[in-house]
């Protein structure tokens, strides 16, 4: 009767187990590279150090001359940036994306070109794109399809969702209106900049009022006065990726640790029963 009541405490413990893995979130496959501390990108060519930012997961990462090439996993997030600012950021779902770009798309620290490619069809990449002028508009070609125009926010970031083929498809960026006129966020492409974004703040030392500029509008002379801070809020941006994926990898180390200590209890129950059955053996024969 013991070694029945046992083998019932068993059974139930077992189920429980399976239970238990059965209510555990999923958790994916690690990519091969991940980077725990912002990681300069040697490319030949660069104006602008450039970094895979501390978070940041790949399968591979590759360097030739002024070439990089990045192989993104399902699920996993890769950015670039540089000292104080993110430039862009790529996470696929439903297939891996590798991303091409060159050191001529990066002219002081604004990506204006690169490439995608998925391992399957209809793979889905969501985008983000720093580095960029606050509240202004962009136009993005992606391939053969129809342009869209796209505003930042006021730290010069956008995001997006795109859906990537098999095939090569690249994406190109332009600035949409003056610097000037757009409020000033990390960098812009130096040919669509008409004048130094230092130029208007120059007008309120002198003792020119707003009032005087028929251009201005009451919003502009707003952004114009932002000119003036110090960029010390975009700088602090690249820190949230970081530790969002630092508190998602303790999750997943604190799953693993639950599940080894379930497979060792259970691993002990089984060496239990086993020799409670090998004594009913004995007494029966």
């Amino acid at each position: 009767m013991n070694i029945i009541c046992r083998t019932k405490i068993f059974c139930g413990i077992l189920s429980a187990f399976f239970l238990c893995l059965l209510l555990l979130p999923q958790t994916t496959i690690a990519a091969n590279v991940q980077f725990t501390s912002n990681t300069i990108i040697d490319l030949s060519g660069l104006s602008t150090t450039l970094y895979a930012l501390s978070g940041s997961e790949c399968d591979s990462l590759s360097v030739s001359g002024s070439t990089l090439t990045v192989v993104i996993p399902s699920g996993s997030t890769f950015t670039l940036g540089t000292a104080g600012y993110k430039v862009l950021g790529l996470t696929p779902q439903g297939g891996t994306l590798t991303f091409t770009f060159t050191s001529a798309n990066f002219p002081a620290g604004h990506i204006w070109q690169w490439t995608e490619q998925g391992s399957v069809a209809n793979i889905s990449v969501n985008h983000l794109v720093g580095s960029l002028v606050a509240n202004a508009h962009y136009q993005l070609d992606v391939g053969p399809n129809a342009p869209v125009t796209y505003k930042t926010d006021g730290a010069g970031e956008m995001s997006f969702s795109e859906t990537i083929a098999v095939s090569p498809i690249a994406f190109v960026l332009e600035l949409n209106e003056p610097a000037s006129t757009a409020g000033v966020g990390a960098f812009a492409p130096s040919y669509t900049v008409p004048q130094p974004v230092t130029e208007q703040p120059s007008k309120e030392t002198t003792g020119e009022t707003k009032k005087t500029e028929p251009t201005q509008t009451p919003s502009q002379q707003a952004q114009v006065q932002t000119q003036t801070l110090p960029p010390t809020v975009p700088a602090a941006q690249p820190l949230s990726p970081a530790a969002r994926e630092a508190a998602i990898q303790q999750i997943k180390a604190q799953i693993i640790e639950v599940q080894q200590k379930l497979i060792i209890l259970i691993s002990q129950l089984i060496q239990l029963i086993q020799e409670q059955i090998t004594q009913l053996q004995a007494q029966l024969m």
